[in-house]
Order: structure tokens, then sequence, then C-alpha cells
């Protein structure tokens, strides 16, 4: 399970460009986690990082894509 606001190993899968912002969808274990991220990021599909997050900054959504409070 990922902890909020600890840092985590994920390989990139997709990057959406957005204009001045890009998604980040990137799988760490069995999670499918989407980034929103600005600027021009330097990473491509496949690349393995650490990464990291503000807790205090996410949303969580349930399997019918339901934002869970």
């Amino acid at each position: 399970m990922l902890d909020a606001g600890q840092p985590f190993e994920g390989q990139v899968e997709l990057i959406e460009p957005l204009g001045s912002q890009h998604l980040l969808w990137l799988r760490s274990c069995e999670h499918l986690i989407c980034a929103v991220l600005p600027g021009q990021p330097v990473l491509q599909a496949g690349d393995r990082q650490h990464f990291g997050f503000d807790a205090r900054r996410l949303h969580w959504f349930d399997a019918e894509g339901l934002r869970v409070e």
C-alpha cells in the first residue's frame, strides 16, 4: 500500500500534454496513479522513477470514479 506523503517508485505508463501542464500516469505495484505536472517533464513512457507527493493535496476516488472524502 502507498503511504501518503512517502516516496515511492513507479513506472511511467503515459504522459498526456495539456498545454502548460501534463498528466503523468504511473504504476506502482498494483496502483495506477495520475499526477498533474507543470511545464515540460523530461520523463517518457517506460521510465522508472522515484516520486513523492504532498499528502495535503491528494484527491482519492473509488472504483466508480466518485471522490472519497
